[in-house]
């Protein structure tokens, strides 16, 4: 608990940015869906709760979303290198509120109560990890796109042994998450 302390009081400016946008976006994702007339969002919903087959391999689901959940995460990391970082991690944490918000609508509207418990009971599991895994990725990435700002601008040397260990344990920390989520997703969900 202490750890998870100091890592919020040292990345809170990054966490902030982050949760702002993200909850701007999920503000946004449920406005949304006012934009939508009966028939667009009848067969939304259809397409959102429909349930995959029970044919469906769950080891294959799995590995695949651990993959692309990872080279997600990895481009992220790769993007923290680039000086152009920040409004490109911002637009996705933006548009990744965006879609759980709407998720969030279409649950409520289509379920109206019950869609409360539908989404506590199928839409928090798979996105909680996924976002927080996100989040500590992108927070680190920012903060090294900041740092090369500042020494690429002030003629600074970029410490980047520090900020190389800083970002990997940000990675496997986050693909570790993604590993919790993906494993929640193909066992309890499918």
């Amino acid at each position: 608990m202490l750890k998870l302390k100091q890592y919020i009081t040292t990345h809170q400016e990054a966490l902030s940015f982050l949760m702002i946008l993200f909850c701007s976006g999920f503000i946004c994702g449920i406005l949304l869906l006012n934009y939508f007339d009966e028939k667009e969002i009848t067969s939304l919903s259809t397409y959102l709760t429909t349930l995959p087959s029970e044919t469906v391999d769950k080891q294959a689901f799995f590995a695949s979303q651990v993959f692309i959940n990872s080279l997600f995460l990895i481009g992220i990391c790769i993007l923290g290198f680039a000086l152009f970082a920040i409004p490109l991690i911002a637009f996705v944490m933006f548009t990744k509120g965006i879609q759980i918000g709407f998720s969030c609508a279409m649950y409520y509207y289509m379920y109206q109560l019950k869609g409360i418990g539908e989404i506590i009971l199928t839409l928090f599991p798979q996105v909680i990890f996924d976002t927080i895994a996100f989040i500590i990725v992108a927070s680190g990435a920012i903060e090294i796109s900041i740092v090369l700002f500042y020494a690429l601008f002030n003629g600074t040397k970029y410490p980047f042994t520090s900020i190389l260990n800083k970002i990997l344990t940000d990675l496997l920390i986050g693909l570790t998450l993604i590993l919790i989520s993906n494993f929640i997703k193909s066992t309890f969900l499918l």
